[in-house]
């Protein structure tokens, strides 16, 4: 049985209806923590444990203006910012941070492929996973679609850079929607076993929707290669409601109850 969940904002009330709709774990993200008044964390943190919800994770881990692939002259700006997000963040005892932030690590027009790989895993190698373990969590790659970002565009390159750096503080999300359009195959993600990390999963058909009828064939091939990785963790709602959050979110969990039988 995997743990259903959902991204969302600072919102008590939305935490209310996700548990209302048998949802048992929610994530929100990580930068915008990082201003985020300290009541309104502690606020979310306390309406989690009345209903005995568990923020699994944090999405979104890098703003725009933090540029990752700037090399040494950049580590004390990613190091500070750091600093300061993982102690807002704990309060919320998350394990988990995403690291996607296309426009934080988007390849500069000037620079290669080659020496863009060799910068990013250097950055992690050398600040974020030295960060990670000090915070006592894991991050997360994130594959992009190439419309979102020129770098990592599926699994198959996340993991390639996940092996480079080859810290346990560096795993791999798999992101349905993403990684569909980037052009892995669901055997592919069945091998990667213990390096996933977490899930998220919107329809890659469908304009990102949550999860609809139309998707139950293909999220129950997604969730067979998932059980066939061994994986059992979270699966957590990223994408669009279509604007009506609480009927889209008990349509995506009958779903995703019904694809894994």
């Amino acid at each position: 049985m995997f743990n259903y969940c959902c991204c969302t904002g600072l919102s008590p009330e939305r935490l209310e209806i996700l548990h209302k709709h048998g949802y048992t774990a929610w994530e929100t993200g990580f930068s915008g923590l990082t201003n985020a008044p300290e009541e309104t964390i502690l606020a979310m943190r306390d309406k989690a444990a009345e209903l005995g919800m568990t923020c699994v994770s944090h999405n979104g881990m890098f703003p725009g203006d933090i540029k990752l692939l700037t090399g040494k002259d950049g580590y004390g700006a990613i190091e500070e910012y750091l600093g300061k997000t993982f102690a807002k963040a704990k309060p919320l005892g998350a394990p988990t941070i995403v690291l996607g932030s296309g426009s934080a690590r988007r390849i500069p027009d000037d620079m290669s492929k080659e020496e863009a790989f060799e910068r990013f895993a250097a950055v992690l190698s050398d600040v974020i996973a030295p960060a990670a373990k000090e915070a006592g969590v894991v991050v997360a790659i994130e594959e992009l679609r190439r419309e979102e970002c020129n770098f990592i565009n599926n699994c198959r390159e996340a993991m390639e850079l996940i092996r480079a750096v080859n810290k346990p503080e560096i795993q791999l999300l798999i992101d349905y929607y993403h990684s569909m359009l980037g052009g892995d195959k669901l055997e592919e993600l069945a091998s990667y076993g213990s390096a996933i990390r977490h899930v998220h999963i919107a329809s890659p058909k469908n304009n990102r929707r949550y999860p609809t009828i139309d998707d139950l064939a293909d999220c129950r091939g997604f969730f067979a290669a998932l059980k066939s990785a061994g994986y059992t963790g979270a699966i957590s709602l990223e994408g669009s409601d279509g604007g009506n959050f609480e009927s889209a979110i008990a349509e995506a969990i009958s779903v995703m109850k019904a694809a894994q039988v």
